[in-house]
């Protein structure tokens, strides 16, 4: 082989290698992207953003694209490579551990790991000036029947094993994750309000029974207790409601022991006559409408459970706690 077609080859091994890392660092960036930027440049009315705006809510297409581009760079630095190992008068095997041993390293380092990190860490700055080119790139491998056959194959596979293919836009939650770690790093919003919204994000889930007292660790006050019984509860803790029981271990109603201290000792009038009345919820009831339940009713605390069977005692500083974090005072 000539030295011109030895440096021809080498340069189909570089170029190939490129398109490879090329497509696998922008499939890594197109997943990386802002959706908030890209949502500002879009109406700002920049070209590339408009059209990755469409694929990002179609992303069959393009993602297709990206994985014929990745597989036909690593095919031609595979093919260049074996061309060039041929001139030497390597055996069938030698060729074979070649490609095992060095090509494959290669591979998977400069054109999966490096260009995935590289893509991942600077995705908004690296993607939107491929657009074009990749638009291109799309319309030619449609018309070439690639692309129809890839996504046809991969669709019949994905029914035949029971997996939907569906193009689903991007999840509502990652945007407003994504709207807000921007206001942060803008200085819109500060440090405490995005934690703030990240907890109330994370209240899903979450309901009256998480955050509750347990009935067997709550304190509770006989309707017949003396007064000072009372005055060495509020030396003892630092809960200012309690619920009542009667006799049975019903609950009767909620003293606040505030209303208690107001009065002298020999002067407290009977518990019965300084309780209110209470509210009920139940442990499985999410803790938003918990919360919206003690708010409406203008309660601070409430009985989990009912009446004659409670399970806990839950608060509105208990309820409010998720949201805004420890309060030290209430």
């Amino acid at each position: 082989m000539s030295e011109l077609m030895l440096v021809f080859w080498l340069l189909i091994v570089v170029v190939g290698l490129l398109i490879s890392a090329l497509g696998s660092g922008l499939e890594t960036g197109f997943y990386s992207l802002n959706p908030v930027r890209l949502r500002v440049m879009e109406h700002q009315g920049v070209k590339a953003a408009r059209q990755l705006a469409h694929y990002v809510i179609t992303p069959t297409a393009f993602l297709a694209t990206l994985l014929i581009i990745n597989n036909a760079g690593a095919k031609m630095a595979t093919h260049a490579a074996a061309v060039l190992l041929k001139t030497r008068d390597l055996t069938e095997w030698q060729v074979v551990g070649f490609d095992a041993l060095i090509m494959m390293p290669l591979l998977f380092v400069f054109a999966e790991t490096l260009p995935k990190d590289l893509f991942s860490a600077h995705a908004d700055r690296l993607v939107y000036p491929f657009v074009r080119p990749l638009v291109v790139m799309i319309r030619v491998c449609r018309w070439s029947g690639l692309l129809p056959l890839l996504i046809g194959t991969s669709g019949l596979f994905m029914r035949a094993i029971g997996i939907r293919n569906s193009n689903v836009a991007m999840n509502p939650r990652r945007y407003f994750h994504t709207l807000i770690k921007e206001g942060v790093g803008h200085g819109l919003i500060s440090d405490d309000q995005s934690a703030i919204v990240q907890r109330i994000l994370e209240l899903g889930g979450r309901t009256v029974e998480d955050e509750m007292v347990s009935w067997a660790n709550v304190i509770t006050i006989g309707m017949n207790e003396p007064p000072m019984r009372l005055w060495e509860l509020a030396h003892q803790t630092s809960r200012s409601r309690f619920p009542v029981v009667d006799d049975g271990g019903q609950v009767a109603g909620v003293l606040d022991i505030g209303d208690v201290l107001i009065y002298e000792r020999d002067q407290c009038p009977p518990v019965k006559t300084l309780m209110t009345s209470f509210a009920t919820i139940e442990a499985a009831t999410p803790l938003r409408e918990g919360l919206a339940k003690l708010q409406r009713e203008s309660v601070s605390l409430a009985i989990v459970g009912t009446q004659d069977r409670p399970v806990g005692l839950v608060t509105l500083k208990d309820l409010v706690e998720p949201i805004t974090g420890e309060l030290a005072s209430w």
